[in-house]
């Protein structure tokens, strides 16, 4: 399992407020790191999977479980 410097949560929250959240999170953070942020919105995996690509954070991984998914991104 990949063990995460950080961790957010979105849990609650619906897009497009998780990327928001995520990349306030980001902004305290240097290249490197990951980052792993959870959800429970039914578009959350989508969503963070196009932001991540657009801002080109490497996604490491996806585990998702029935009331949430949670991803694994190094930030760059």
């Amino acid at each position: 399992m990949i063990k995460a410097n950080k961790h957010i949560s979105t849990v609650g929250t619906c897009c497009p407020v998780p990327p928001v959240i995520m990349a306030e999170a980001i902004a305290e953070m240097k290249p490197g790191p990951i980052l792993s942020v959870t959800g429970d919105d039914p578009i959350f995996e989508s969503r963070m999977r196009d932001y991540c690509s657009v801002k080109g954070f490497e996604l490491l991984d996806v585990i998702s479980v029935p009331d949430a998914t949670t991803l694994f991104v190094r930030i760059s």
